[in-house]
């Protein structure tokens, strides 16, 4: 994305529960494109971000305590606007995101 400024649409936990805020960022970032379903009973949408012309994955494991280590990669590019990438990730089995609470359905 060339606008930086673009990058405060994205939640500041970086996962989103509920279809509202998924159809904001959705549309703050990809303008008309039809949103993409997601069942937020059953999923939540992880959304990782980096400043500059960067790419970036998300890295996402289940420890056994049923805590999801969410971890952002990015190459280092210097310059304007942000890069990003969205995945989905299923609710059953998590207790905490990166030791925080699981926002619950439809917060």
């Amino acid at each position: 994305m060339k606008d930086a400024a673009l990058m405060k649409a994205a939640p500041a936990n970086n996962v989103i529960a509920n279809t509202k805020d998924w159809e904001a960022l959705w549309k703050a970032w990809r303008g008309d494109e039809k949103v993409p379903a997601v069942d937020f009973r059953k999923e939540l949408v992880l959304v990782a971000k980096v400043g500059g012309p960067n790419n970036c994955g998300i890295v996402a494991t289940l420890e056994e305590n049923g805590n999801l280590k969410v971890l952002t990669q990015s190459t280092l590019l210097y310059g304007p606007g942000f890069g990003y990438q969205l995945g989905t990730v299923p609710r059953a089995g998590l207790k905490t995101i990166n030791g925080k609470a699981v926002p619950a359905f439809g917060s």
